[in-house]
């Protein structure tokens, strides 16, 4: 069977293995910091559990928003609102910013 990209892959648990094999704690801290928080946000504004720290307009904005975006994208990507134009003054409401694949096992669905 032939996989494409799959030394990237490999190269990406090993190097993880070896950050969490000589500083397991500065590893846990990055992981909780750029893995699992954003994760957790991200679910709490699915959820909706952020109401009572939102204005409640906006909290229901964001909860429509999380829940427009699929699964695939939610699973794979860090959704942020955007209120913006591109250059190619296309309006886009959301950026997808690629999740570390090293991380996969703390994604929060």
């Amino acid at each position: 069977m032939i996989m494409p990209f799959y030394n990237p892959a490999k190269q990406g648990m090993r190097s993880a293995y070896h950050a969490l094999k000589e500083n397991p704690g500065a590893m846990t801290r990055a992981t909780l910091k750029y893995v699992v928080a954003p994760s957790l946000m991200m679910a709490a504004l699915e959820k909706g559990w952020l109401k009572g720290l939102l204005p409640d307009d906006e909290a229901e904005e964001l909860k429509d928003m999380m829940r427009s975006v699929s699964e695939y994208d939610k699973s794979n990507y860090y959704i942020i609102r955007w209120d913006g134009t591109t250059k190619q003054t296309i309006k886009c409401d959301t950026c997808a910013c690629p999740k570390p694949k090293n991380g996969a096992c703390w994604v929060v669905s």
